[in-house]
């Protein structure tokens, strides 16, 4: 799927109706992206961040709803960009399970190959995990993190998330873990 026709596809899942034209839209901001193109937003996490997105909205409809529009629970006074903050999950999850070297050197890259082995869609399910604790992270504060304490609340996710890696064996064993 080309980018254009993903990010359609992320808009109609996310927001309902068709993208405009051009994909130039203030509506853009509602999920969490920085500007009125999402394009500008991939940097680091690239078209697999769009991916995954569009993964979560599809596979885990509910899941995503209630994290993209911060629906339930406590909130905080000052929210995560969403989307922005699924393109940083993505990087560092690549980086975390060693997705681009020939083996595994930690014990979060050693877990992740086993889950791989097991279920095709192990990284998308684990990316939903890391946004579910992304968002715990982020109330933990008390009243809730500031858009500035982003990159302390994705290193204390990516670290959580790698101690419940450690000796698990399957995705259900990561989350009892984080919970």
């Amino acid at each position: 799927m080309e980018h254009t026709d993903a990010l359609r596809k992320l808009w109609r899942l996310a927001l309902g109706g068709e993208a405009p034209k051009g994909l130039k839209s203030e509506r853009w901001k509602e999920m969490g992206w920085q500007g009125t193109s999402p394009e500008t937003d991939f940097r680091a996490g690239g078209y697999m961040s769009l991916e995954n997105l569009v993964w979560f909205a599809e596979k885990e409809p509910e899941r995503f709803k209630a994290l993209s529009t911060k629906a339930n629970g406590r909130r905080s006074q000052f929210e995560y960009p969403f989307a922005v903050a699924g393109v940083n999950l993505t990087f560092n999850l690549v980086e975390m399970f060693e997705v681009k070297q020939e083996g595994p050197t930690t014990a979060a890259g050693a877990c992740f190959a086993r889950l791989i082995d097991l279920d095709d869609e192990a990284f998308e399910r684990a990316y939903v995990l890391a946004f579910e604790t992304l968002d715990r992270e982020w109330l933990s504060y008390p009243g809730g993190a500031t858009y500035m304490e982003f990159p302390v609340v994705l290193k204390a996710t990516k670290e959580r998330l790698a101690r419940a890696m450690n000796e698990a064996k399957t995705l259900e064993e990561v989350r009892a873990n984080l919970d």
